[in-house]
């Protein structure tokens, strides 16, 4: 078992070093926070749209110094929610993957007089070491107050997913999503992705 000390030197050094989960954990969260904290050398803007498709959205790519990049995918397919998913790297190896799903129905009693909402938000966090997912985490918040919805979900706790099989095509997607460079390839690779 690597100490935490061997870990940050090795992240200090530039290299990728996976010790036990734990240690794994603790690296990854302090590469993260490296993104977090950092300011972007270079920033990327892709744009998609399909008018005969309800879906449309754009990839923002950063890079910062050290070898480190991330990508936040938005986009709405339909219109009753929407995903943001943040894909972080090091030196093009995927380390980290956050997701935000919001969407939102009418409550009951609503009218279009005085329209209502119910709004959900689920975040998830996907710890990733040589192309699997090592931890997953989730926690969830509705309320038919939107603007609290934020408020709600800091206050829930996260909650370890096991087997699940999302894990898996999101890091599949970070792969190809890594690659787009205009809105017409995003549209193609999100049209032939495997369900």
């Amino acid at each position: 078992m690597k100490t935490p000390i061997l870990v940050a030197i090795a992240l200090m050094s530039g290299t990728m070093a996976w010790a036990d989960d734990a240690g794994d954990l603790a690296a990854i969260r302090a590469l993260y926070a490296k993104i977090d904290q950092g300011k972007p050398v270079t920033t990327e803007t892709v744009s998609f749209a399909d008018e005969s498709d309800p879906l449309e959205g754009t990839l923002v790519r950063r890079s910062y110094e050290g070898g480190l990049s991330a990508i936040k995918l938005s986009y709405v397919a339909g219109d009753h929610g929407g995903t943001d998913q943040s894909y972080y790297f090091k030196d093009g190896e995927l380390f980290f993957i956050y997701t935000q799903d919001t969407t939102w129905h009418f409550a009951p009693g609503s009218t279009d007089e005085k329209p209502k909402t119910v709004d959900t938000l689920i975040e998830s966090r996907y710890y990733v070491r040589d192309g699997k997912v090592i931890e997953a985490l989730q926690r969830s918040a509705t309320t038919s107050e939107d603007k609290k919805l934020e408020e709600l979900i800091a206050k829930v706790e996260n909650k370890k997913l096991s087997g699940d099989p999302r894990g898996a095509k999101l890091i599949k997607r970070g792969a190809g999503i890594a690659k787009i460079k205009t809105g017409e390839e995003a549209l193609k690779f999100f049209a032939t992705e495997e369900e």
